[in-house]
């Protein structure tokens, strides 16, 4: 997965990606998509599993904030604001075929994103983790890639792969509504899912 969404190795951009079902018989169009074959998920029969990533572009993560235009907007607004952006009148037409594109069918979305991790200290308390992170001395961060991904039903799964680390970490789940609002790359997530059974 790392050289299909980042061939250039670490310090990335995030990635948004849909998630497909698609008929077996039929293949992608060449370098829009990455087929993987089904290994340890519940695949219907004769179909294969499709990560998209041509949603949106690597650019779309560098957009200037409306009120500083000099500092960048945060990934994780740009990424609740897509829902808006994809619904506008110009988009919608474009989205159905995106989503529908050779007959294949979305299973839900995911973000590949890049961030530092460190294990939990004695005494640490919550919101430690974020707000103290910055300031530990680089031995004491670890660089990770995690994929969110949530499906329609409400599963979620988390890779976070750490630097120089053969295999990631998976963790999966059911999520309730209240778990998914109280995260927010899981509302993202859910809002572009319900986007995409309207269309």
């Amino acid at each position: 997965m790392e050289d299909q969404l980042a061939p250039n190795g670490w310090d990335q951009p995030p990635a948004l990606l849909g998630v497909f079902h698609r008929p077996r018989l039929q293949q992608a169009r060449p370098g829009a998509s990455a087929i993987l074959r089904p290994c340890a998920v519940d695949v219907p029969m004769g179909r294969m599993v499709e990560v998209d990533t041509t949603l949106v572009t690597a650019q779309t993560w560098g957009r200037p904030g409306p009120a500083a235009p000099a500092i960048n907007l945060h990934p994780l607004d740009v990424l609740l604001g897509l829902p808006d952006e994809l619904t506008a009148p110009a988009m919608r037409p474009w989205l159905r075929e995106w989503l529908h594109r050779d007959g294949r069918r979305l299973v839900g979305f995911g973000l590949c994103f890049e961030g530092w991790q460190r294990g939990i200290r004695p005494g640490d308390r919550h919101g430690d983790l974020t707000a103290g992170l910055a300031a530990d001395p680089p031995v004491q961060r670890t660089e990770v890639r995690v994929i969110a991904a949530l499906d329609s039903h409400g599963h979620t799964w988390e890779l976070i792969r750490r630097r120089g680390a053969i295999a990631p970490e998976i963790n999966t789940g059911d999520r309730t509504g209240r778990r998914i609002a109280a995260n927010g790359v899981l509302t993202a997530l859910h809002r572009l899912n319900q986007l995409a059974e309207g269309h």
